[in-house]
């Protein structure tokens, strides 16, 4: 291939860019050393941090005032269940038991939120009767459960009793979209208040048929099997025509109804082991773990198939009001945007035990319709970016997305372009996405990490040339 094809399509000669090639490897050597040691380290301060209990110890501290402000001091966490005890002292200098303040972490930690558990401080009087609750910490999404650190929300609890049945959106409103959450809350409440009331203030609570914590949403589980099934049945048929009703169907359930995007903070509480319980969630764990099998076999199938963001871009896309265009070299280094967006949210939820510093995505501003001034700032970008650049989002900022294709670098079956290939780059052209590049001999060669295996490029080659085929990473 002549040189000026090269750098006609923004890249460098042959001759050239095995010259440069020395230089080049030794600072991806160095680049990547930097990157795992400083994942290394924030992994290290994580684990400091969430051994060392300082932190949560003075919100407990804080909203115990809150609680009960009439009560100079409390005792340390005692008895079982573990509570902290709260006396007032007569003038014959006894004391009388006015108050018990109790985790729900501590008295039902089977009871678990969408991102793990969600510590609850609950402060309770003699009676059985709640003084109200206080959020000592959670990990849950915050675009998804706004409210529930709202004064409305919260004082609902208020004056309620260890007898009432805690009903959700009957005795207690829920969250729109955030039914698991409000769900592990109103049950997390109800489970310790009753047990404390049981075990520590000796009330008799008739026995309630306690099932196991969460449920399984069949109805949901239904409809994610039959989205699964159709994006298998229009990844086989390899037509656009079937991807795209599946990209349709992927926005119905996955965008609006269920409202369960993957996102980088999935990934963060995969990385820190905060994961959701499994009943209450199972439609969160087989589609996450569609999407990483998939990437392990075949290649980023979530992001072209089930992805409800990037359908909605996909199909932005086709508006064509105008269209950008420069060089493959721009296209290239930008797409590197992504990667450093994925470290540096890794690296900050690591440091700051925090995985919602990493939700930064516009998924649930667009689908919820919620958000503050900077989440519908991202939106806007992203969604006028792929008016002007196919799937804009995906190409240069989407870090699930990146995640994925990490992953799909060594899959076992990944696209391929056979080496009988003549180079006629009419896949290359077709490729919507910039996910074909030139290798160093002027061949063609598909990038695992950005393909999101949509087979425009199988579909447009002439010759046939392009398959699955068992490899190893490049």
């Amino acid at each position: 291939m002549p040189a000026r094809i090269f750098r006609a399509y923004g890249g460098r000669s042959p001759s050239r860019s095995k010259q440069a090639l020395p230089a080049k490897n030794i600072m991806k050597k160095y680049l990547k050393l930097a990157i795992i040691i400083s994942l290394m380290l924030a992994a290290g301060v994580h684990i400091a941090r969430r051994l060392a209990p300082g932190e949560d110890k003075q919100k407990e501290q804080a909203a115990l005032k809150r609680l009960f402000p009439q009560i100079q001091s409390f005792s340390e966490k005692t008895g079982q269940p573990p509570c902290y005890e709260g006396y007032s002292i007569n003038d014959q200098t006894e004391k009388e038991l006015k108050a018990l303040c109790f985790l729900t972490t501590d008295v039902a930690p089977e009871v678990k939120g969408y991102a793990g558990p969600i510590k609850l401080l609950l402060g309770m009087d003699s009676e059985g009767v709640l003084s109200g609750i206080e959020i000592i910490s959670h990990h849950e999404t915050p675009s998804y459960v706004w409210g529930i650190e709202e004064p409305w929300f919260k004082e609902q609890f208020k004056g309620k009793s260890v007898y009432d049945a805690f009903r959700l959106d009957k005795d207690i409103d829920g969250i729109s979209r955030a039914t698991v959450t409000v769900t592990a809350i109103t049950e997390g409440v109800r489970r310790s208040a009753v047990r404390v009331g049981r075990e520590r203030l000796g009330l008799e609570i008739p026995a309630a048929a306690e099932k196991p914590w969460g449920r399984v949403a069949y109805f949901d589980l239904g409809l994610l099997i039959g989205l699964l099934g159709l994006a298998a049945l229009s990844f086989i048929l390899k037509k656009q025509s079937w991807r795209l009703i599946t990209l349709v169907a992927a926005i119905a359930l996955v965008g609006f109804y269920h409202t369960n995007a993957l996102s980088s903070v999935n990934l963060v509480n995969i990385v820190t082991y905060r994961l959701p319980g499994l009943a209450q969630s199972l439609f969160w764990y087989i589609l996450m773990g569609v999407a990483l099998v998939g990437a392990l076999f075949l290649g980023r199938v979530y992001c072209g198939y089930m992805c409800p963001f990037g359908a909605v871009l996909e199909f932005l896309e086709r508006v064509k009001v105008y269209r950008l265009t420069f060089s493959e070299r721009l296209d290239y280094r930008a797409k590197y945007i992504k990667y450093a967006i994925l470290w540096l949210v890794l690296v900050a939820a690591l440091v700051l035990n925090n995985a919602n510093v990493s939700d930064y995505e516009p998924f649930n501003t667009l689908f919820t319709r919620a958000g503050d001034w900077l989440d519908w700032s991202l939106l806007v970008v992203a969604i006028g970016g792929s008016l002007l650049i196919p799937r804009f989002f995906c190409r240069y900022l989407c870090g699930i997305g990146l995640g994925l294709g990490l992953i799909s670098k060594y899959s076992l079956r990944r696209l391929k372009i056979k080496p009988n290939c003549q180079n006629c780059q009419q896949c290359k052209s077709a490729c919507p996405y910039g996910a074909i590049d030139y290798k160093a001999d002027g061949s063609l060669s598909i990038n695992s990490v950005e393909c999101i295996q949509c087979h425009i490029c199988l579909n447009n080659c002439p010759q046939g040339n392009i398959g699955r085929k068992q490899g190893t990473a490049p």
